[in-house]
């Protein structure tokens, strides 16, 4: 079988393999829409490690910005996200990653090797 067929073997390897990682005691467990929002984070962390709330507000089109501001209260109750002041203005605060979502994100990359073995 080529590379190719083996796409839907390698994303359903994937799949699994992500499942147990979430079902780890290390991580809580998240909704959905937590799930997402962390995911949205976590491209723009790339670009930089503190992420304002309008720069995130803007890339979640899929919700209000009070179920938005609920869904990162309960990102940072759960210990995957922090806020901290913007630099320059005390008003505006920023969304950074904790060592726990850096611990989360890296259990996923583990999780994407691992399946992409398949591949090989």
């Amino acid at each position: 079988m080529n590379a190719f067929n083996q796409f839907p073997l390698a994303y359903t390897k994937f799949l699994d393999l992500v499942q147990n990682a979430q079902a780890m005691p290390l991580f809580p467990r998240l909704e959905p829409s937590e799930e997402r929002t962390l995911n949205q984070l976590a491209v723009q962390w790339n670009f930089g490690p503190l992420v304002t709330m309008g720069q995130a507000m803007e890339a979640s089109a899929e919700a209000s910005p009070k179920t938005f501001q609920r869904r990162l209260a309960k990102l940072a109750e759960k210990g995957l996200i922090a806020f901290k002041n913007e630099p320059g203005d005390k008003r505006g605060r920023c969304i950074v990653s904790t060592p726990l979502a850096n611990q989360y994100f890296t259990q996923l990359g583990h999780c994407l090797q691992m399946a992409s073995r398949i591949l090989q």
